[in-house]
């Protein structure tokens, strides 16, 4: 069962002296003579891929945060060994504590998977093929053209076109 944090106004943060998080997400700092009365909102700050950051600062040293694992941490302890946040609604900007969970990277890829957030395939930032080349060049090396040459047609070496060949990468697409 789900703990109910509807009570709870805040928490510290452990291990970083005089900061906040609320259950729904937010960041407060207020030093040491101040009440939360007088604490300041921290600025949050989303990244490209949608997960949120805050500024926190220890020992003076200023570090940037995800603000998922913040809340998670504050309200539900240290990650477990072998565990990562998950969403559990697929969305990254959504760091209320219900929506959290610690899960394996397994789980959570599953999790990502039914929910359609998996940045696997062309949907990874950092992809050069599209679903639809890689079955092209599937098609072309099984038709016996040398993989050299198909190499040639895309962006990506030879390396690259033996393993999407082989089904070492692009896994979802049909061999």
């Amino acid at each position: 069962m789900t703990p109910d944090y509807s009570h709870v106004f805040c928490r510290k943060i452990p291990v970083f002296q005089g900061y906040y998080a609320t259950p729904s997400g937010q960041i407060f700092s207020s030093n040491k003579k101040a009440t939360m009365a007088t604490a300041k909102t921290i600025a949050l700050h989303a990244s490209p891929t949608g997960y949120v950051n805050a500024v926190l600062y220890k020992n003076k040293v200023r570090l940037n945060k995800l603000v998922h694992r913040v809340v998670l941490e504050t309200f539900e302890g240290e990650c477990p060994a072998g565990c990562e946040c998950s969403h559990v609604d697929g969305d990254t900007s959504n760091n209320h504590i219900n929506n959290l969970k610690w899960e394996t990277k397994s789980q959570n890829n599953s999790r990502k998977e039914s929910h359609g957030t998996s940045l696997g395939g062309e949907r990874h930032p950092l992809a050069k093929l599209t679903e639809m080349e890689v079955a092209e060049i599937r098609s072309r090396v099984r038709s016996g053209e040398n993989r050299k040459i198909v190499a040639l047609d895309y962006p990506v070496g030879k390396g690259t076109i033996n393993e999407v060949v082989r089904g070492h990468t692009w896994k979802k697409v049909p061999l």
